[in-house]
């Protein structure tokens, strides 16, 4: 009867501290709660779980008390294997108040430091030191940043990891692994490439298509692909067309008839706006007149007339060399019967 008074007064207080450490748990998620509330909060709830830890340690050595000599020993290890999960919630518990605490003793130091009145430095003298600048103890990063940047899914999906220095990487994986899509941001970058606006004559619009530009292109090799290498020629061809006309006369001023590279093409547009730097930046050009290339309701969309002409031109070049070399082989054909019906007659 004693055994099981006991075993029922030992059950009620283990569930009173698992709602105890659910509640912590939530005031540590809680990204709405300040800094110095969650440190209020933990102090109290970090107590009360010691509170509530003792009379479970004394109820377990009453009932190993009740027990029979041979029961005694598993009830020891069982009691100790659902004990030390309490143990080490009011330790992971502690070590975070104490991150919180560090970061926010690390705030209060920048901030006493920016609203300190300028006194003027007192001439310094021989043997003591002329600075008296407050002394900055920096937080060090122990594993718990990563989660208070979360929200929602992604905050979601690593429930169950405690903040450790073991669970950081574990936690940067699951991320990586749901979120990682490297293949739909080159698709985006390329996209970008393609429909960058058109930049007319002036310094300013030539700068800002340059910056864009070369934010895609480093984007693109910082995830492994080289855009020159694969889709330079192609790039080109579409970049060369969004630069006005003076700008591209200039540029080709300097290349000549030498079929452009990407990068050959990123260095003339660079050094064109360092000439442009140099000069005063006159007005735009007057847009030419608009000549509707087909029948269609949708005569603004350049970008699409652009891709007819470059594909229908392509297929122009193609059936030239294709009549070229029929040409050829004709003339060669008739040459060889000539020679042939020569060398007949002699």
């Amino acid at each position: 009867m004693a055994e099981a008074r006991l075993t029922a007064s030992r059950g009620g207080n283990r569930a009173a501290a698992t709602r105890l450490i659910n509640r912590i748990n939530t005031i540590v998620a809680d990204v709405a709660t300040t800094r110095a509330q969650k440190i209020h909060e933990l102090q109290n709830k970090i107590e009360n779980l010691e509170d509530k830890m003792a009379p479970i340690a004394d109820i377990d050595k009453a009932i190993q008390d009740e027990l029979d000599p041979e029961d005694v020993q598993a009830e020891i290890e069982a009691a100790d294997t659902h004990n030390q999960t309490y143990r080490d919630a009011r330790d992971g518990f502690t070590f975070q108040l104490k991150t919180l605490q560090d970061a926010e003793a690390a705030a209060n130091a920048n901030l006493a430091l920016a609203t300190a009145p300028v006194v003027p430095a007192a001439p310094a003298t021989p043997g003591t030191s002329a600075s008296m600048l407050p002394k900055l103890d920096l937080p060090t990063f122990k594993g718990d940043i990563l989660i208070s940047k979360l929200e929602g899914e992604a905050k979601a999906s690593l429930l169950g990891l405690t903040s450790s220095n073991d669970n950081y990487n574990k936690a940067k994986d699951i991320l990586r692994q749901r979120y990682s899509q490297p293949r739909k941001v080159i698709t985006a970058h390329y996209k970008a490439l393609i429909n960058l606006p058109v930049a007319n004559a002036t310094r300013s619009s030539l700068r800002a298509f340059a910056d864009q530009l070369e934010s895609h292109i480093r984007g693109l090799e910082a995830l492994g692909t080289a855009p020159a290498f694969y889709y330079g020629d192609l790039l080109v061809c579409f970049l060369i067309e969004k630069l006005a006309i003076d700008v591209r006369r200039n540029l080709t001023r300097h290349q000549g008839n030498a079929d452009w590279t990407l990068d050959e093409l990123r260095d003339a547009i660079a050094r064109e706006i360092e000439i442009m730097g140099d000069t005063c930046e006159l007005p735009p050009p007057r847009p030419a007149s608009k000549q509707v290339l087909f029948n269609s309701s949708h005569p603004e969309n350049t970008e699409a007339n652009f891709s007819i002409l470059f594909w229908r031109a392509f297929a122009d070049k193609m059936l030239q060399i294709q009549d070229t070399g029929r040409s050829r082989k004709n003339r060669e054909d008739k040459e060889a019967m000539f020679q042939l019906s020569s060398s007949r007659t002699h």
